[in-house]
């Protein structure tokens, strides 16, 4: 986007009515931030020799971000600065005045959740951080206006509001609604223009991120995820009891796109060191820089979906006693196909977008069970509003087994159990006020807080089943022997 035309002439007199600016000290800034310096005519005019300096400068997109820089660093805030910046920014062929003063008003009446970890997906991660001074939507947008675009690359200005209309979704009103609606058109006119200017690369990004739904309603963060699958191996006469581990990483925070990584088989004793390492690994690369949370998300069979993953113990430090994983990470499993049939998925995702739309009710098993199974069944597909389910008992045994199969095939995304018997009784008196709307759409970190605060909550397991979030099945990373 470098072939826009600025009349060095004009940036030539903008710079010599900024007092701070000497030709010899800019053409000193400007080669700091340059790979090559550059040289210019010598000239006893001190305004010709800025127009040569100008000229040199906007010859390409490295010295017109170094030209930027320099006068920012000059004359910070001053009109002339914001004039320059204006003309140089990477942004300024697809704005005009009017068009410039149009969005910005629309973006001085957005309110969002999270605005730096926004900013952070807008730039594509790395190691820049918000501006402390920068704390509205508006001031955030005029910032990203002046950053370059990685080559082929979304301007970073777009990727932000592209963005904000996208976490606007997620708030009611009409006012949100018309907010959206007058972002995405204009959304929709810069795509046209980055085609237009045979950008095709960008303009299909700002496409794609017009048209993918984000992989993550329930939250107002921009959480990067780990999926684990843990399945038995049938080997018979095996005394080491082979367990494959499968596992996925969900790191693209535009789009619900896990990746396979390489599977696994461990006896079940090692299972557990083979997911904390999966989980060190993430933390330390791929998930390092992520603008959100890393979660845990496991995939288990029907056999093992009482498997207290969340408990399991990380490596303890300084002498102190373990942490379980579910204290330090939000934690949950995810149905395996063979337990939600597919021709119960309709029910699945009708009650999903009751949840995202604050209208999911939890139905609570009372904790002796219910006499009749198939009145429960009847409850639980008439009233299409309920969501979640809170088991009598885990999963793993009756009838709390019962109980999961059919909320299951009712299409109930939730499902909620103590796996202390004992300690049933707490344990529903602590979470009651996290399973009511709207708070149940943040049940994960709740129950994240709850096992590192309350005891008798610990040991609770939780299904939590988003429909538009597939476990693809693709080929696994081999590594070569």
């Amino acid at each position: 986007m470098s072939d826009h035309l600025v009349d060095p002439k004009m940036v030539a007199t903008v710079l010599a009515g900024i007092p701070e600016v000497r030709h010899d000290t800019l053409l000193d800034l400007i080669n700091s931030s340059m790979r090559q310096p550059i040289t210019v005519t010598e000239s006893a005019n001190p305004k010709i020799r800025l127009f040569y300096i100008a000229q040199r400068c906007l010859a390409d997109e490295e010295g017109r971000s170094a030209l930027m820089q320099a006068v920012q660093f000059l004359a910070p805030d001053t009109r002339q600065a914001v004039q320059l910046t204006r003309w140089l920014s990477p942004a300024a062929p697809l704005l005009n005045g009017q068009e410039e003063q149009r969005i910005e008003g629309l973006l001085r009446q957005c309110r969002v959740g999270n605005l730096p970890a926004i900013f952070h997906l807008s730039i594509g991660g790395g190691a820049r951080v918000l501006p402390r001074a920068l704390n509205d939507v508006h001031s955030v947008y005029s910032y990203l206006l002046d950053l370059n675009a990685r080559p082929g690359g979304l301007p970073p200005h777009l990727n932000f509001v592209a963005h904000i209309s996208r976490d606007l979704l997620d708030q009611e009103g009409p006012e949100a609604a018309e907010l959206v609606r007058k972002l995405r058109t204009w959304l929709f006119q810069q795509r046209d223009e980055l085609n237009r200017r045979q950008d095709a690369q960008a303009a299909d990004q700002l496409d794609s991120l017009l048209h993918q739904q984000p992989p993550n309603l329930t939250r107002d963060d921009y959480p990067v995820s780990l999926i684990v699958q843990i399945d038995r191996l049938p080997t018979p006469n095996d005394h080491r009891d082979l367990h494959q581990v499968r596992h996925w990483r969900q790191f693209d925070q535009t789009r619900w796109c896990p990746e396979r990584g390489e599977d696994q088989a461990v006896p079940m004793t090692e299972v557990a060191d083979c997911v904390l390492a999966l989980i060190r690994e993430a933390d330390e690369n791929w998930a390092y820089d992520a603008a959100g949370p890393l979660t845990l998300e496991f995939v288990l069979s029907g056999e093992l979906i009482n498997l207290a993953v969340d408990q399991w113990p990380q490596p303890a430090r300084h002498g102190l006693v373990p942490r379980a994983l579910g204290a330090d990470y939000e934690v949950v499993l995810r149905s395996d196909t063979r337990l939600r049939p597919k021709t119960r998925h309709g029910h699945w995702r009708r009650r999903w977008s009751h949840l995202l739309a604050d209208r999911g009710n939890t139905f609570m098993v009372p904790i002796e069970g219910v006499e009749d199974l198939n009145a429960l069944q009847d409850q639980l597909l008439r009233e299409q509003s309920m969501v979640a389910c809170v088991l009598s008992s885990p999963p793993d045994r009756e009838p709390g087994r019962t109980e999961l199969g059919i909320a299951l095939d009712a299409g109930l995304p939730i499902m909620l159990w103590c796996r202390d018997t004992d300690r049933a009784g707490d344990f529903r008196v602590t979470v009651n006020e996290a399973i009511e709307a709207p708070k149940l759409k943040k049940l994960p970190k709740s129950l994240q807080h709850l096992r590192s605060s309350a005891h008798f909550c610990g040991n609770a397991g939780l299904l939590w089943d988003d429909p538009y979030h597939p476990i693809p099945e693709e080929s696994p990373i081999v590594t070569p022997q």
